[in-house]
């Protein structure tokens, strides 16, 4: 499933929750957020954007196949997640803790 109809799908789910639960809205949809934006970018069909970018590679001559996408892409996406989780770790404890 593609990361934007998900994420449009998810939305309303989030907003339940938050108003049958006494979670704060914010760190919901940081987690939306981080997870349709970088968890696309590991293989070449994760993201729209992977796949106009291998297109226009195409058209310039420029083979890129899904396996040599996945040797960079995935482990890039492995490190961003790591950031964006060290990011909400940070805005869970310190951010929304306060409110």
């Amino acid at each position: 499933i593609d990361n934007i109809p998900f994420t449009a799908a998810i939305i309303p789910v989030i907003s339940q929750i938050v108003e049958e639960t006494s979670l704060p809205l914010e760190p919901l949809v940081y987690a939306l957020a981080f997870g349709a934006c970088l968890g696309g970018n590991g293989t070449l069909i994760g993201a729209s954007a992977n796949v106009v970018a291998v297109g226009i590679a195409e058209e310039k001559g420029y083979k890129i196949s899904f396996f040599e996408f996945a040797k960079i892409g995935f482990p890039v996406m492995i490190l961003t997640v790591i950031v964006a989780n060290y990011i909400f770790a940070y805005l869970s404890l310190f951010d929304w803790m306060g409110q």
